[in-house]
């Protein structure tokens, strides 16, 4: 169980910044192709 926590450490941290980056990579593509949706 000890591996599967330290595997969950270490890919809670990279799922966040992922998420964080598709959410700011997505609002800039909408905002720049489509800004009457803004």
């Amino acid at each position: 169980m000890s591996n599967l926590t330290s595997f969950d450490r270490m890919i809670t941290p990279a799922m966040i910044k992922i998420i964080f980056w598709i959410g700011v990579v997505a609002s800039y593509y909408v905002g720049d192709h489509s800004p009457c949706l803004s």
